[in-house]
């Protein structure tokens, strides 16, 4: 993830080819980072720009899922974000 809050690489696989070990997200969904100093910094990215609704990625990632009527993904982005 960029510095900017962004995704910064997509790789489309098949998802049966998907190997395990990955961590599921889905679009409009928060990526923070798990792994200090990057978590400390508050490393984060909104996804609501991936390319298709679902995705896997590394799994030194916390997915932060707004739920839909309550709370608005770009709101808990920045609340986690630190730039």
């Amino acid at each position: 993830m960029s510095e900017g809050g962004e995704l910064l690489e997509q790789e489309k696989r098949i998802l049966s080819e998907t190997k395990k070990g990955f961590t599921y997200f889905e679009k409009d969904d928060v990526l923070l980072a798990k792994i200090t100093p990057c978590f400390e910094n508050g490393k984060a990215a909104l996804l609501d720009d991936l390319e298709t609704q679902l995705g896997f990625g590394s799994t030194e990632f916390h997915v932060l899922r707004a739920v839909e009527g309550k709370l608005d993904s770009k709101y808990l982005f920045h609340l986690v974000w630190n730039e």
